[in-house]
């Protein structure tokens, strides 16, 4: 699927510590779409 069907929507990237999303993070947003990185990923989520 092209990535401008994705562009309208919001997305949340999650990974176990964080590291990976926030690379996915930055290459999608180059691509124009809107992205929300979970920092500290899965790991920091369950601490809290």
């Amino acid at each position: 699927m092209a990535v401008s069907y994705f562009k309208d929507a919001l997305h949340f990237i999650v990974c176990r510590s964080g590291n990976r999303s926030e690379l996915a993070d930055e290459w999608l947003q180059q691509r124009g779409l809107k992205v929300k990185n979970m920092v500290g990923g899965m790991i920091e989520w369950v601490r809290r």
